[in-house]
């Protein structure tokens, strides 16, 4: 006997409705399962408490009642449940302003962020690099220097770069110069 077959025959036991073969049966595999006694007990009890219930009264018409209304709710019609268009689970209304509180929060989030300007970082100075001459090459006219314009560059090269440029209205000469020369 296995343990489904022990727990269909355990009202027909505490009743007493078994054969003398099934009951031998039943009270080996009893013996042999001592939480199976405890299972029995416990519907015994069950079964007491119910036959110690008083019995409830009812209209003589209940049962008739009672059948009409099975009655109604087989015959009423079901309605199939509306479905509805929704994005996760919510409707286009929700999750559109899910979406737009979300985007919200994000761009709080990145505006409340403090940028941090470097300061210690090296400037980036203009890189000058020198090609030698190819034999062939042109060659440059020389150029007479003028101590005037030799001392306005060292000037020029003197100021810090937190300065804003001296103004100098001879520059444009000085250009013209370095590019003409006569």
């Amino acid at each position: 006997m296995d343990r489904y077959q022990f727990e269909d025959l355990i009202s027909d036991y505490i009743e007493n409705q078994l054969n003398l073969s099934k009951r031998r049966e039943f009270e080996q595999y009893l013996n042999a399962h001592p939480d199976a006694k405890e299972l029995v007990d416990s519907v015994r009890s069950t079964m007491v408490s119910l036959h110690n219930l008083s019995p409830v009264k009812t209209s003589p018409d209940f049962m008739n009642k009672l059948r009409r209304r099975i009655e109604q709710e087989r015959s009423r019609p079901t309605y199939p449940t509306p479905t509805r268009n929704t994005i996760f689970g919510f409707t286009p209304l929700y999750a559109g302003l899910m979406v737009t509180m979300l985007i919200a929060l994000v761009y709080v989030g990145v505006e409340l962020i403090p940028t941090v300007e470097p300061t210690n970082l090296p400037s980036s100075a203009p890189q000058f690099t020198t090609a030698t001459p190819e034999r062939n090459a042109h060659t440059v006219p020389s150029v007479t220097r003028d101590e005037n314009a030799i001392v306005g560059v060292e000037e020029d090269s003197l100021q810090s770069e937190d300065q804003p440029p001296r103004k100098d209205f001879e520059l444009g000469d000085r250009i013209q110069y370095v590019k003409n020369p006569r």
